[in-house]
């Protein structure tokens, strides 16, 4: 058997960010399909790692088959069963079918079983592959009593676990409103060098697994990384604490706020701005007043999309956080991941319903405000 030398930490982040650079140049430069893009990626970041190429293929390969498995069958019935019905013309073909049949006075009755048959493919897509994975969650965490519950949920190492992750979800959420913002901003009103690279760039977290992003943040931050460094010279330490833990949280979860706010102000209109102006509105007062009242729905669901990541969010905190109980640096991920590791499934599932919970009140709490804000503007 041939032993294969395991490459060292800087080879690993050239590797890595030199599969980014193809991707996006393949997908932004050349127009190839994300897919395959993707693919692509993949394959060269493994040769530039040093792992054979049959090792990758095989990497590869089971990355997706675990993935897919079944649901791809579920997927496609349910995508060939809708776009039939969307290019034959069956869904109205199926309506004016059953209104007849049952009459004008039943109308609403007839339309009504006519959505039903038409919405079996959000059945399959939506209730197959989502319902039954939370509908398994909350089973599972029915095992466990009420009693049982609370003091799980209460034990001091999970306690801490929850506060950690949604102090430094919040304050990530936070700085990605702010950052996020201008980068927006930037991207849509002003036009520049490098404008569509960096327009791609936003894409990168959504691109790079989350692994290398914990490994390469993890590198760059440690006392003898490239920014590391600088902040260690002033005695303050960011890999494996909470400051490392939000860094983390941010990089994964600004595109969520750009991706928000962007179309919204492509949309804006101009003149409002221009007739504020004209009324001898000052800058400040023209985007207190007239902008960020219609950006405001967008910041509210870019800060909820960036919260729930950074809430639920494992592979990239799992290296700059440290995971340690006595520094308060566990995030709730790894507890759910070490229940399993000890098959205490009961456990895993009922600390999920947990973060489950709290990020269903999370975005509907915004949404419920973005309703309201609407009804003001109307």
């Amino acid at each position: 058997m041939t032993a294969v030398a395991t490459p060292d930490a800087a080879r690993l982040v050239f590797a890595a960010v030199a599969g980014l650079i193809l991707l996006l140049v393949l997908i932004i430069k050349f127009k190839v399909h994300a897919m395959i893009s993707i693919l692509v990626g993949a394959v060269g970041i493994g040769l530039m790692a040093g792992m054979p190429l049959s090792d990758i293929i095989g990497s590869v390969n089971e990355g997706i088959g675990n993935t897919l498995k079944g649901i791809a069958l579920l997927v496609g019935l349910g995508s060939m069963f809708g776009a039939i019905l969307e290019e034959s013309g069956g869904a109205q073909t199926l309506a004016v079918t059953m209104v007849r049949k049952f009459g004008d006075e039943k109308a609403a009755w007839a339309l009504g079983n006519t959505g039903l048959v038409v919405a079996m493919p959000v059945f399959f897509d939506a209730g197959l592959i989502i319902l039954i994975p939370l509908a398994s969650v909350l089973a599972h965490s029915l095992q466990l009593t009420a009693n049982d519950y609370a003091k799980l949920i209460t034990n001091s190492g999970i306690r801490n676990a929850f506060i950690t992750s949604i102090s430094c979800s919040v304050l990530a959420a936070l700085v990605n409103c702010v950052f996020g913002f201008i980068l927006a901003w930037v991207l849509v009103r002003y036009e520049f060098t490098g404008k569509r690279l960096l327009n791609g760039v936003i894409e990168l977290p959504f691109a790079l697994p989350t692994a290398v992003a914990g490994i390469t943040l993890s590198k760059l931050y440690s006392d003898t990384g490239f920014f590391g460094r600088f902040f260690a010279s002033y005695g303050i330490q960011i890999a494996y604490t909470k400051i490392g833990l939000t860094i983390a949280m941010v990089f994964v979860g600004i595109p969520f706020v750009v991706r928000s706010i962007q179309p919204v102000l492509e949309k804006l209109d101009p003149t409002y701005e221009e007739a504020g102006s004209m009324l001898g509105a000052s800058p400040f007062t023209i985007f207190r007043r007239i902008i960020f009242p219609e950006l405001r729905p967008a910041l509210l669901t870019g800060f909820g999309l960036a919260f729930a990541r950074g809430l639920g969010e494992y592979g990239s905190v799992i290296y700059i956080s440290g995971n340690s109980a006595k520094h308060h640096t566990q995030v709730v991920s790894y507890v759910i991941m070490q229940k399993l590791n000890y098959v205490d499934y009961a456990s895993a599932t009922a600390i999920a319903l947990a973060m489950l919970v709290i990020a269903f009140v999370t975005l509907f709490s915004i949404n419920m405000i973005q309703v309201h804000q609407a009804r003001r503007v109307q």
